[in-house]
């Protein structure tokens, strides 16, 4: 019985010790909240509006002094802005109040590539999955841009690729300051489209060396938000 009650302590307290809290990562536009189909303004000369913008975000992983706290099994989100829900990530995670940085993959790893489609966030019918030869789509951001010469202006970038040398997953970590235990993350849609030139790329839809500098861009534009 003492033995009982020592391990039922035990199993309590370990609850206790677990923090509910959410990682939040929002799309933003020059510093406001971004809003699916509006007209943005970055010059005299240049509007913008996306209709389309999701991506997937995976083995998310919180550390402390370069420790790693706590990583997420199974871990594939697909965020997309039609869906605000999707971009509020919550976890179970001990001494959470210790988190000092985030690391996260931009995009699906080979090997989950390689392992057919799945279902949950990776199911085909998300829209994100080429085929069995391509994989999966990291990310799909669509849209009109008055710089394009395109056909009526549009844009496409459907960025993937997990075989070399268009491998385009990207690993992104970040400092972070936990706030009521919650971390907020930002992707900078501004910086990231005035950083393409439109006339020369406005349609990617297949691994290739600009999906490759694309993904570089769009990961290079995730920032922390609540410090």
């Amino acid at each position: 019985m003492r033995f009982s009650v020592f391990f039922l302590c035990i199993h309590l307290g370990a609850l206790f010790c677990q923090s509910n809290m959410k990682l939040t990562i929002l799309p933003q536009w020059q510093g406001g909240d971004f809003v699916l189909d509006s007209t943005y303004v970055l010059s005299p000369t240049h509007f913008i509006s996306i209709d389309v913008c999701k991506f997937y975000v995976s083995d998310i992983t919180f550390l402390k002094d370069s420790l790693i706290v706590y990583r997420e099994k199974n871990s594939f989100h697909l965020l997309d802005s039609e869906h605000r829900e999707t971009f509020d990530l919550n976890f179970n995670v001990s001494k959470f109040s210790n988190v000092d940085r985030v690391r996260f993959q931009l995009g699906i790893d080979s090997l989950t590539n390689v392992s057919g489609a799945m279902g949950g966030d990776l199911d085909p019918t998300k829209g994100m999955y080429w085929t069995w030869q391509t994989g999966y789509i990291n990310a799909k951001i669509e849209g009109k841009s008055s710089l394009s010469s395109a056909r009526k202006n549009s844009f496409v970038f459907h960025i993937g690729g997990f075989k070399k040398p268009f491998y385009t997953l990207k690993t992104i970590e970040l400092p972070v300051i936990v706030q009521n235990n919650k971390i907020e993350l930002i992707l900078d849609l501004s910086s990231f489209i005035e950083a393409i030139d439109m006339k020369l790329h406005n349609h990617i839809m297949s691994p290739s060396g600009e999906a490759d500098k694309i993904a570089g861009l769009l990961s290079e534009n995730f920032k922390a938000g609540n410090k």
